[in-house]
């Protein structure tokens, strides 16, 4: 949401609602296991790392108390908010985990929806969900909505709650991850370009960038999910969309050409879903493509058919690999100022090459 308020440069400011969570062990059993990061182990791929487990009879203590605050940066003299969801009781620095809503949704909402609400019962992540103005982005190109035709200063938002957050919570700088649906997507492409040396890695679903960034940005890792009956975000793109939408395997193309990807990709499945890395990229990056066949728009969740893994499972296990800047990495570490077909064969998405 967007209120007017006087010109303040990024300095930020609590709204003052603050409260406490304290959810039910048996809930949160049930929560965590709807949207526990497992390891998953592609057949072609290497083995994803391992979740840790919560103990196995927590005390007091371990009861999953969270705070959740609404807070407030200004940009250009506007006041913005973003919702804070945090652990109590954290002795260590925690990756912050920002994860930007779809077009008609909040950051209160997607916060919930997408799962990763459960990392942050995990004492795993700090999680920040911004506010869109009138629940949309300014991700460029006119897109979209009321942010887009209006040239809301989204990317500076996005920036300004990272450098907030930095400052509010005991955050491992050298752990930021971008997480976009659909819209927001769409953004988190556009902030990468802007800031690729703030984020540890990015991850997108029903979402594409719509253009390539500047030559001579810095390589991010990228994991770029999709279904392939997508109506919003069609597989094969829309050249006559407004604007022109790129297919899938044309995004992946922008992002392995960002990233200096040079091998062929490695492939394998995960229940339905069909996945492809791109490893050996600049700077120890690489880039990763997930399909769901048959699904559409709709971000996917636990029990999806196919026995296919949550959207939030696949993301965090490819955001968690990247933990810090690789050595030798000049672009790394860095700091802010201021569809076809229903089924998608690995053979057939190999042609993204």
């Amino acid at each position: 949401m967007r209120h007017k308020g006087s010109r303040a440069g990024s300095t930020a400011s609590v709204s003052g609602r603050r409260h406490v969570v304290r959810t039910p062990l048996a809930a949160a059993i049930v929560a965590i296991l709807a949207v526990l990061v497992t390891a998953v182990a592609h057949p072609m791929l290497p083995q994803r790392p391992q979740a840790s487990s919560l103990p196995s009879n927590p005390t007091a203590a371990d009861r999953f108390e969270l705070v959740s605050q609404s807070q407030a940066v200004s940009v250009d003299g506007v006041r913005r908010t973003y919702r804070s969801i945090a652990p109590l009781h954290v002795t260590s620095r925690l990756p912050l985990l920002v994860v930007l809503h779809g077009r008609g949704e909040s950051g209160s909402v997607v916060a919930s929806q997408t799962g990763f609400r459960g990392l942050v019962e995990q004492r795993r992540v700090i999680l920040v969900a911004p506010d869109g103005e009138q629940h949309s982005w300014n991700a460029g190109h006119g897109c979209c909505g009321v942010a887009g035709s209006r040239g809301v200063p989204d990317v500076r938002f996005v920036a300004a709650i990272v450098a907030d957050a930095a400052r509010r919570w005991p955050v491992d700088a050298r752990r930021v991850y971008l997480v976009g649906y659909s819209n927001g997507g769409k953004l988190a492409y556009s902030e990468v370009c802007a800031h690729p040396t703030v984020f540890a890695a990015v991850a997108t679903y029903g979402a594409v960038p719509l253009s390539p960034c500047n030559p001579g940005t810095a390589a991010v890792p990228f994991l770029l999910a999709a279904g392939s009956a997508d109506r919003v975000l069609p597989f094969g793109g829309k050249p006559g969309g407004n604007p022109p939408l790129p297919s899938v395997p044309q995004a992946l193309t922008w992002l392995r050409a960002q990233d200096g990807c040079l091998a062929s990709p490695r492939t394998g499945r995960d229940g339905s879903a069909v996945m492809q890395q791109w490893t050996g990229c600049a700077g120890a990056t690489e880039v990763e493509s997930v399909v769901y066949p048959g699904h559409g728009h709709a971000w996917p969740a636990a029990g999806i058919s196919g026995g296919s893994p949550a959207a939030a499972t696949v993301m965090w296990a490819f955001l968690s690999r990247h933990g810090e800047p690789a050595a030798g990495n000049p672009h790394g570490g860095g700091s802010l100022d201021s569809t076809q077909s229903p089924h998608t064969t690995p053979a057939a998405f190999g042609a993204a090459r």
